[in-house]
């Protein structure tokens, strides 16, 4: 059976959130979990856009503009949209420290 994106996205978010709350994982790794969903760690070709490789500040900058409209994307603004400026930062901070990426 065939799924789209927007079936597969809520199942995924509710399993992260399932499995962190388990583990009570820090707030930023649970969002960040998320964004797995269409995003993967190795930052190769094909693995979707890079957002999770890219330097902390950088990635900052890319979730303010697509939350404040700068920057268009198809489902990135929405999804930005939800998230404060605090909680940004604190995804960029996690992912910075977990060693996935630049700072």
């Amino acid at each position: 059976m065939e799924r789209s994106l927007w079936q597969v996205i809520p199942l995924l978010v509710t399993t992260t959130l399932s499995a962190a709350a388990e583990k009570e994982l820090p707030r930023a790794e649970i969002s960040v979990r998320a964004c797995l969903a269409c995003h993967l760690l190795t930052g190769k070709p094909g693995d979707g856009p890079p957002a999770l490789t890219m330097p902390e500040s950088r990635f900052v900058a890319a979730m303010g503009a697509f939350r404040s409209g700068q920057r268009r994307g198809s489902v990135m603004n929405r999804i930005a949209a939800g998230f404060t400026e605090e909680e940004i930062r604190d995804m960029a901070r996690f992912l910075a420290h977990s060693g996935t990426r630049g700072k």
